[in-house]
């Protein structure tokens, strides 16, 4: 997992090998685009890629109406930030009326990049996880039934399939010693 993030952390680790210094935590915005995060909607929370290399702010939809904030772009590939924090604050405070379906909508209209971001329950009944078939039926060692996550790797198109229940507290214990011992 850790090899994974590192690997999705490009701009990070590059910033860090160039200058030698730790990168500023921006949560989830993007390093370098704006606006290119997680806003926060009167019902709930969703991301939106609408940043461009010029830090253009804001998106090309004006889904607050006419009063749509404003703000100059920056001349540089980087966003300064000051320009990023008070563009996010501004469509913040433009977001807090609107539901995230509301928002979906209108930046879907415009071609922005967006998607909700799901709670657990939501992102466990998308029918993507169905169709993949990452849920599984799973008897635990006191023979009560749940369900469990898969794993999502294919190997030739096939699921790696869960070939034995969870183990019972302690029910390995004295052969793993056994092999220590070794």
């Amino acid at each position: 997992m850790q090899g994974a993030v590192l690997a999705v952390s490009a701009l990070q680790t590059s910033e860090y090998f160039g200058n030698g210094k730790d990168p500023r935590k921006l949560g989830s915005a993007h390093p370098r685009n704006a606006p290119y995060q997680a806003f926060r909607a009167k019902d709930g929370w969703f991301a939106m890629a609408a940043g461009t290399q010029s830090c253009g702010c804001p998106p090309p939809a004006p889904p607050a109406g006419p009063n749509w904030p404003r703000i100059r772009a920056s001349p540089i590939p980087r966003c300064a930030p000051p320009i990023r924090m008070i563009c996010a604050a501004l469509l913040e405070e433009a977001f807090a009326g609107r539901t995230v379906e509301e928002m979906l909508t209108a930046f879907r209209a415009a071609g922005v990049p967006c998607a909700p971001i799901n709670s657990t329950s939501q992102a466990l009944s998308d029918i993507q996880v169905e169709h993949m078939g990452w849920v599984q039926p799973l008897t635990l060692p006191n023979g009560v039934e749940t369900r469990t996550f898969a794993s999502p790797v294919r190997i030739d198109g096939a699921s790696l399939p869960i070939t034995r229940p969870p183990p019972a507290l302690g029910q390995h214990g004295e052969e793993i010693v056994k092999e220590l011992k070794r």
